[in-house]
């Protein structure tokens, strides 16, 4: 049997979310997934709780994140980072407190009192993670760089168009710039999909972003042709030096995701 660890981000310790907590507590507690809740403070680091927690002896532990995407993809790149380093294998769960995103819609994902549901419900899907220098990414990595190149697979290269806005690889599906018909994006393949996005007209001369083309990719090698640090997106703003490798993780993440998720 699993145990459960809840961490909670440092905006619910406030007594603006003190009853939404203590519905989700009692809930919890009713159907049996009450275990012990780490509360955050402003400014603090959850490297070090959440190694505390996966390097403990019990290997069958559930550790949710009620918060936002940020904090539960920082828990994320440390769990992935110990089960590299210590063959800790954790399941990971989120509860998301403040808003809807491409995240949780790609995860099927529900909202506050209604993600117990999820939990509860316990569909474990093991995810692809991808690997750029050594930093991890579940959702994507974006590439500001204009003049760049890329090498897919080893095999052959390619630049991005002229009109390209932003380079985007991804992991997980970008509801924002795909129709369900176009959904190509599974987290659980074992592949990379590299987007150009570009800008083209609408109705009524309007600009709107699309996706000009998608390579699927295993492993991307991306060059800088006229300087040798590259801006990439991961979470936050990331300054690398040229060359870099983007590879897939293949299922190398135990996470609990909902029956509206956007993938088999």
């Amino acid at each position: 049997m699993s145990t459960y660890n809840y961490i909670y981000h440092h905006l619910l310790r406030g007594d603006k979310y003190f009853r939404t907590l203590t519905n989700i507590e009692f809930k919890l507690e009713k159907i049996g997934l009450k275990g012990k809740i780490e509360r955050l403070l402003p400014f603090s680091n959850p490297n070090e709780i959440v190694t505390k927690l996966i390097t403990k002896h019990e290997q069958n532990k559930t550790i949710v994140i009620l918060g936002d995407d940020s904090l539960f993809l920082k828990v994320c790149h440390i769990i992935i980072s110990t089960k590299i380093e210590h063959n800790k294998i954790n399941t990971i769960s989120y509860i998301p407190m403040f808003k809807e995103t491409n995240l949780t819609k790609n995860l099927g994902l529900s909202y506050k009192e209604q993600a117990i549901e999820v939990l509860a419900g316990r569909i474990i899907k093991f995810i692809d993670v991808g690997k750029i220098s050594n930093k991890y990414f579940l959702n994507k990595i974006q590439i500001e760089n204009k003049s760049t190149v890329f090498t897919i697979n080893n095999k052959y290269t390619i630049t991005p168009p002229r009109n390209t806005v932003y380079t985007s690889i991804n992991n997980l599906r970008d509801i924002s710039l795909t129709k369900k018909k176009q959904h190509t994006t599974n987290p659980c393949d074992g592949i990379l999909n590299l987007y150009f996005i570009v800008k083209r007209k609408t109705f009524f001369s309007r600009q709107s972003l699309s996706i000009n083309s998608v390579i699927p990719c295993r492993s991307i090698k991306i060059n800088s042709l006229d300087d040798d640090e590259i801006e990439i997106k991961i979470d936050s703003v990331h300054k690398l030096k040229s060359p870099l490798t983007v590879e897939i993780l293949p299922g190398i993440l135990p996470l609990i995701v909902g029956k509206k998720r956007n993938f088999n």
